[in-house]
């Protein structure tokens, strides 16, 4: 990866409830205008992260379920 594209992610999961979160910092060179992102390299990203979690249950053994309450189990 280019230097100043992506300066650092952070991928967490609760396993209590299931949910995945992450936290990524940009670099300036995504920039089209000072602190505004380009469009393209966020949705790069978006899609990245959106086949990351599609994956992730696979990869701890998790289904897919739902509870009562209509939250993933």
């Amino acid at each position: 990866m280019k230097v100043g594209l992506l300066e650092d992610m952070l991928c967490l999961f609760d396993t209590e409830q299931h949910v995945f979160y992450t936290l990524v910092t940009l670099g300036e060179r995504v920039c089209g205008h000072p602190r505004i992102t380009h469009g393209g390299a966020l949705a790069a990203v978006l899609e990245a992260l959106a086949t990351l979690q599609l994956k992730l249950p696979a990869w701890l053994n998790l289904s897919h379920r739902r509870d009562d309450s209509g939250h993933n189990r």
